[in-house]
């Protein structure tokens, strides 16, 4: 057995966390507009949507990959956490300051939320079944 992270192209064309991302993303649009709604500015909306692919994309991460036989891929703590507390950041965030600095700290907080998600292969490696040669 040997470890591997989570390979980008797996982790993007999969079915279930494509799902996943899709189904998220509307109620976490109107959750980041509903926080941002004081400021009434011409980018409410926009960012909203920004915030929620971005969140979207960190939750569907949480869903196991097809034929894993697991729902839930939750890794080790930070790996779990991280994600799940950006989200919830980048809402109070909004909700604290609505303005254009509280979007931008937002957008920048659900990055760093999806960016340790995706990419933290040093903190938790998968174990992944290596065929044998010649199988």
């Amino acid at each position: 057995m040997r470890l591997r992270p989570p390979g980008r192209a797996t982790w993007a064309r999969d079915p279930r966390r494509a799902a996943t991302a899709a189904l998220v993303t509307g109620p976490l649009a109107w959750l980041f507009h509903d926080a941002a709604t004081p400021a009434a500015a011409w980018w409410a909306w926009p960012g909203a949507v920004l915030c929620a692919v971005l969140g979207a994309v960190a939750v569907a991460g949480y869903v196991a990959p097809h034929g894993s036989g697991r729902l839930v891929e939750r890794g080790c703590t930070p790996c779990a956490v991280v994600p799940a507390a950006s989200i919830v950041g980048g809402l109070l965030m909004l909700d604290t300051t609505p303005g254009g600095g509280g979007m931008l700290t937002a957008v920048v907080l659900l990055v760093f939320g999806l960016q340790q998600r995706r990419t933290s292969a040093a903190a938790c490696a998968v174990p992944v079944r290596v065929a044998p040669p010649g199988a």
